[in-house]
């Protein structure tokens, strides 16, 4: 038994060793190895109530700088090719200069159909770099 409690530890801080040693290869080699794990909060909800639709949107960046959040948020609804299209008149933009952002936007009578609401998000950050991040509602029908 201490045999095998002996090889499986040997096996685990071997592994170890080696994920550090191909994080500090690439880190040499000039890849940014980038862990958004935790870092930000991102958000988008589709509600439906009858024929209208409640889109809510929202950003929260727990740790670092950020000097602007730009927002688009886009109802869509499945077409016949099951692919979407944007709805008309369901367009909403908004920027703030925080780490943190909530936008909710309504859209009053609907047609029968599957929706959902795509949100893009463009965080410019206070060392000058920006990303540009899209989060998808689960879809939502309204009979």
């Amino acid at each position: 038994m201490k045999h095998i409690v002996t090889v499986l530890l040997a096996v685990i801080v071997s592994f170890t060793a080696m994920s550090i040693n191909v994080a500090a290869d690439y880190s040499q080699r000039g890849i940014i190895i980038v862990n958004d794990i935790g870092s930000a909060q991102k958000d988008s909800m589709l509600s439906i109530d009858g024929k209208n639709a409640t889109c809510t949107s929202t950003y929260y960046l727990r740790y670092g700088e950020v000097s602007k959040v730009f927002v688009t948020q886009v109802l869509e609804k499945k077409t016949n090719s099951k692919s979407f299209s944007a709805v008309h008149g369901a367009r909403w933009t908004q920027s703030v200069q925080s780490n943190r952002l909530g936008v909710t936007n309504t859209k009053e009578n609907l047609s029968s159909g599957v929706y959902r609401l795509k949100t893009v998000f463009t965080v410019s950050y206070a060392n000058g770099k920006s990303e540009t991040i899209t989060v998808y509602s689960a879809e939502r029908t309204v009979k």
